[in-house]
């Protein structure tokens, strides 16, 4: 499980580096908010959105758990990759 989130984070990393992809998922609204996510209501999100709050929480989740260098830097990277 662990491997997968290395893997999945340097896959976005990658993307991220284009800046037309960061531009693009910023600008994808996702129809119907996110009803799967239920530590808050978020009606009016876009994709971009919810990856941030995705990498974010995986972030805090390897601080905790795993304390793995490699998916904190690619996670960071991705995170400032995206950021306007």
């Amino acid at each position: 499980q662990h491997q997968y989130a290395v893997l999945l984070t340097t896959i976005l990393h990658m993307l991220s580096e284009d800046a037309a992809f960061a531009r693009g998922v910023h600008a994808v609204p996702l129809a119907g908010g996110v009803p799967w996510y239920r530590d808050a209501y978020l009606p009016r999100t876009t994709l971009g959105g919810l990856l941030v709050l995705v990498l974010l929480r995986v972030l805090a989740r390897n601080l905790r758990y795993a304390r793995d260098a490699f998916l904190h830097t690619g996670c960071v990277a991705t995170l400032a990759n995206l950021a306007p």
